[in-house]
This record gives structure tokens, sequence and C-alpha cells, in this order.
């Protein structure tokens, strides 16, 4: 399994996410979004963990890979 780390929960993350969902071998296991209503339907919907911080959705080891769904000036 590979888990995934989005970042943003917005229109595009909401695209991602179910994508993401879609494949049989990747998980959505954080979700980070400033937006708390956002990031709240998503990891309903989706079983995803509420990432608490920012680093905590880019750091953790149980996380194989990222995705940054953000508006673009906050890609960095």
């Amino acid at each position: 399994m590979f888990n995934f780390s989005l970042m943003g929960a917005g229109r595009i993350g909401k695209m991602h996410a179910g994508i993401i969902d879609a494949h049989p071998d990747c998980n959505l296991k954080y979700i980070y979004d400033i937006n708390t209503e956002f990031v709240n339907q998503l990891a309903n919907k989706y079983g995803a963990n509420i990432a608490s911080s920012p680093e905590q959705a880019l750091t953790s080891e149980e996380i194989d890979a990222i995705l940054i769904a953000s508006a673009t000036p906050t890609h960095t």
C-alpha cells in the first residue's frame, strides 16, 4: 500500500483525493489544510487522518508520497 499525504483540501485537492482513493494500491493517510471545513469533509469521506500541522503531513514516517494541491503561492 502506497500512503499519501495531501496538502490542500480545496477544489483541486478534492479531485486528487478521489483519484488517490480510487487506486487499489493507494491510501490517503493524511490531509492538511487551514480550512477546517474542507479538511474535515475530505477526511470523513476517505477515512484519512487530519494532520495537525504541515510538518506532520510532510514528515510522517507513515507516508510514501506528498501530493501538493494547495494554492500555487503556497507550494514551497
